[in-house]
């Protein structure tokens, strides 16, 4: 997809650890809204989802473990619980880091603006 907005804009700001640049900025200064929030929404899902799965191998291993080592703690919780304890972490980490995420790219398209109208300044000033 990078290689789709080659010759058509300028990238301002940091590159996300995905290597998705954000956000955009078309060569006459208007910034391509929907564009940057398709890519962080991308970014955001991507960086939800790689937490999400670590924290679910980590809470399977470690539900899974408890139930094998102590047997009373595999009886007194139901299929649901064990479920449920499995899950949940993927779940709480998917929202925190896709809402991270998401602030992350807001915040360098502001700043991206900023540049953007600073460099605009000082053209029109210089």
């Amino acid at each position: 997809r990078k290689d789709s907005w080659a010759g058509k804009t300028k990238l301002f700001g940091a590159v996300d650890p995905h290597g998705w640049p954000c956000p955009m900025i078309k060569g006459d200064g208007s910034t391509e809204n929907r564009t940057v929030q398709e890519d962080c929404m991308r970014a955001a899902a991507a960086e939800g989802l790689l937490g999400g799965l670590q924290a679910l191998a980590v809470s399977t291993v470690g539900i899974l473990g408890a139930c094998r080592v102590w047997p009373k703690f595999n009886r007194a919780l139901s299929v649901s619980s064990k479920t449920a304890l499995i899950a949940t972490p993927f779940f709480g980490t998917f929202v925190l880091l896709s809402e991270l995420e998401l602030n992350a790219c807001a915040r360098r398209a502001r700043d991206a603006r900023l540049l953007l109208s600073q460099q605009k300044r000082e053209d029109h000033m210089g």
